[in-house]
């Protein structure tokens, strides 16, 4: 597996990470993302939409997205960063 944010990468072993985690425990087999390279950044709508429609009937369907798209995301699931920073900073 391949981790990548900006110009860094970490390889890790997906077999380490699963054989961590408890026999019976679901997430287990579980993976959550993926990262995929387009041609061009006019490629990414494309093929987001194939990815979708490839796995639209599947009992988990998947949500394409584009990588800022998902950094937006996942900032707004801390909540108010900025307040709870701030309010840290403050003490």
């Amino acid at each position: 597996m391949t981790i990548r944010s900006h110009n860094q990468v970490l390889y890790f072993k997906w077999e380490y990470l699963r054989d961590s985690q408890p026999a019976g425990d679901n997430r287990r087999d579980m993976i959550q993302q993926f990262y995929v390279e387009t041609g061009s950044k006019d490629d990414v709508s494309t093929v987001a939409k194939n990815i979708d429609d490839m796995f639209g009937d599947s009992p988990f369907p998947t949500r394409s997205e584009p990588e800022q798209a998902f950094l937006l995301s996942f900032a707004s699931f801390l909540g108010n960063l900025k307040l709870f920073l701030s309010a840290i900073a403050e003490r």
